[in-house]
Formats: structure tokens, sequence, C-alpha cells
């Protein structure tokens, strides 16, 4: 499925999934339209979020994603984070890799109870980090909500952006 976010907005619009898996796999390509430049005050740093999942019944309380962002203006980084009793976690190390536009990936994100497992292939390689953290609760709800392409942090997208993301 194609995900559009327009110029000037942080959202690809409204869409709803529901999971009764534990683990989800999507693979992934950005457009050259992911790309972007300087956007100044230290904000080509913040990660967007590129697919993931709720794990209780606010995104914001628990969640595991794979984010991305562009610090160069040629390649997609891309990083895990997640949200562990309403605290947001990511470290520098949990960088998944780097990816060009128009090239194909996949990852899977896996609740193991109390931590959570990424990895990333490409090409003939993959990488896998699990993101342990004390403050992330055991799950009690027999489902899960999906989350999808939006542009984070405290500017809003340069121009209209597209990736195409297939859930396996």
């Amino acid at each position: 499925m194609q995900y559009n976010i327009k110029k000037g907005k942080h959202s690809s619009g409204f869409h709803f999934g529901i999971t009764f898996k534990k683990k989800i796999t999507f693979e992934c390509m950005f457009d050259n339209s992911c790309l972007y430049g300087d956007l100044g005050d230290n904000d080509n740093y913040d990660i967007n979020k590129l697919y993931g999942f709720a794990t209780t019944w606010y995104h914001l309380l628990q969640s595991g994603r794979v984010g991305w962002r562009c610090l160069d203006g040629k390649n997609i980084e891309l990083l895990t984070y997640s949200y562990n009793d309403g605290k947001r976690e990511n470290k520098e190390t949990d960088i998944l890799g780097t990816v060009k536009p128009n090239e194909w990936f996949s990852c899977t994100i896996e609740d193991l109870e109390y931590a959570y497992e990424y990895t990333f292939k490409k090409s003939s390689w993959t990488k896998k980090i699990v993101v342990k953290a004390d403050a992330k609760k055991k799950d009690w709800f027999i489902f899960h909500y999906k989350l999808y392409f939006y542009f984070g942090g405290n500017k809003p997208s340069p121009h209209d952006m597209f990736v195409t993301v297939n859930e396996i």
C-alpha cells in the first residue's frame, strides 16, 4: 500500500488496522520524495514513524515502531523506537541501518512481552536489535493496533512524501 504525507502535514491520513499477532513483518520502499535537506534547529535528528504497533490501549503509552530520518539528503536511516509506560525510548545504538530511495527492505517488530525485537533485512544481510525496557509491562490486550507513516518532530513535511509498505 502506498502512503502519502502532503506538504505541510505530519500524518498520512486516517488508517486503522488491528492484529491479533505479537509480530508484524513488512516490506518497504521509500520514494525519492522522502529525501530532505536541513530542517534547521537540529530537527534533522527527529525520528519519523515508518510503521509499528501499539501493544496496549494507547500508542504513546506502549508501542514498538520502526522510525526513519534523512540526515544527508541522500540516504534514509532506519531506527527503532518505542514507548514503554509512557516514556519514549531510543538510543543511537538502536540504528537498524540505511537504505536508498527505491530500495526494497523488510522489517519485523515482535512483542516479546517485556521487550521488543526488531529485525531489518536488506539484500543478503540481516540485523537484529532487542530493546529491553524495565518499564515495559506485560500486555493484557488480545489485539494490537497498527501505527502508520508519519512525519514527526516539530516541523511538518517540507514536501509531499511517498512510501510503499506491504505487510507480509
